[in-house]
């Protein structure tokens, strides 16, 4: 693989208007454009590890080539701010050509990401920035959306929950896009059950003290907690609950966008018990084990759940630009959709008309401190649920290109 380059923030200023990124000279680099989140709250999710986990797929499909051509990735650090985020993808497409973004960290970053690339014909991945509107009215024709969503989280973390979700809820829920989107979610599922959400609480992003938080949660006297938020954000809030009592109060804690890293951050003491369901979880079977193995010999721990999607997100697309013959972006969407998912990660795994890659999810559930046995073995698997009960129906889709 050629060098990787780091562009930190690129700046504002007249750059020239580009014609879409298609294909190129055989003798140039295929290049990847990674635009996440380096430095900030998702960086564990994130950052490192998820270019590392680029550089794996890269490595295992090809010899590293793709169509005969080495394969490049630069990355930059969106800030999870959409200003940000949209003068690097600015420069991405414009001067250094990219053939395809990867784009992660928050959502609002990378949904200035998406659409930049879907109006300048650039192929898009999102293993990682979990709002639904990637294949709702903001979608692409070559937008491909990896990572559950803000109907899937919230919706299997309610289906997950059993019997709990006929009684009354409690939210604490970040405030933006990802939060709103959730919310309206978990109404909906709660409903359906027989439950309800009798109060809502919002906290901006990289909120430190939740107190105020916590405190009106647990004068709700409702029997479950909700907490729609992610990365360190997500972490403290649990570390904080469990100070505060909630769980001894008699309050189940239920975390819809739980994740491995926001769970070892914060701790088995204070996550004891709670369920959460992932499309990806490095204990899944062992195609998430192997691969998880390597990622732990690099990087130090397992890998999170979207450092998983991006593996195999990059993986088909190199499979899907062989197939075509071309970095053309029609042709390589068009083979991004036909070929089936040959990842081992995921069940019954397939891609929707409107970009939105769908598969079973696993239900899983915190171990008691006395049943861990290494500090990344921390949740059982304890069922599953189908795609079709877990995301939107393409039928309910407000993408016009289902």
């Amino acid at each position: 693989m050629q060098r990787r380059k780091l562009i930190q923030a690129i700046g504002g200023g007249a750059a020239a208007l580009a014609m879409p990124a298609v294909s190129f000279s055989q003798t140039r680099p295929l290049k990847v454009g990674l635009i996440t989140d380096y430095t900030g709250p998702y960086r564990d999710n994130n950052g490192p590890g998820e270019e590392y986990s680029l550089q794996l797929a890269i490595q295992d499909h090809f010899g590293g080539k793709a169509l005969g051509r080495p394969v490049q990735i630069i990355v930059g650090d969106n800030l999870n701010k959409a200003d940000v985020a949209t003068d690097i993808a600015k420069r991405f497409i414009e001067v250094e050509k990219v053939d395809v973004i990867v784009s992660s960290g928050s959502s609002v970053a990378s949904l200035a990401v998406h659409g930049m690339a879907r109006d300048k014909g650039v192929i898009t991945l999102m293993p990682a920035s979990a709002a639904s509107n990637f294949t709702e009215k903001d979608c692409s024709p070559w937008g491909f959306h990896w990572v559950m969503d803000t109907y899937a989280y919230p919706r299997s973390a309610v289906l997950a929950s059993g019997d709990l979700a006929k009684k009354k809820w409690f939210v604490i829920a970040i405030d933006n896009v990802f939060g709103e989107t959730s919310m309206q979610v978990v109404r909906d599922a709660l409903a359906e059950q027989g439950g309800q959400v009798v109060g809502l609480v919002k906290h901006p992003i990289n909120t430190t003290d939740f107190a105020s938080y916590i405190a009106q949660a647990q004068a709700s006297k409702a029997d479950a907690v909700a907490f729609v938020n992610a990365g360190t954000d997500l972490s403290r809030l649990l570390k904080q609950a469990n100070e505060f009592g909630m769980r001894d109060g008699g309050q189940t804690i239920v975390c819809p966008s739980l994740v491995f890293t926001d769970l070892l951050a914060a701790g088995i003491e204070p996550t004891q018990g709670i369920r959460f369901a992932e499309g990806f979880y490095w204990n899944l079977n062992d195609g998430t084990r192997a691969f998880s193995k390597r990622f732990l010999d690099k990087i130090g721990r397992m890998p999170a759940m979207s450092q998983g999607h991006a593996y195999a997100a990059m993986a088909h697309y190199l499979q899907a630009v062989e197939a075509a013959k071309t970095t053309d972006t029609k042709a390589v969407a068009a083979q991004y959709r036909a070929l089936p998912i040959k990842s081992n990660f995921y069940r019954n795994a397939s891609i929707r008309a409107n970009g939105r890659v769908v598969y079973d999810v696993a239900v899983l559930q915190v171990k008691k401190p006395s049943e861990v046995k290494d500090k990344f073995d921390v949740a059982n698997v304890v069922g599953s649920l189908s795609a079709d009960k877990v995301f939107k129906p393409l039928s309910a889709s407000a993408c016009k290109l289902s």
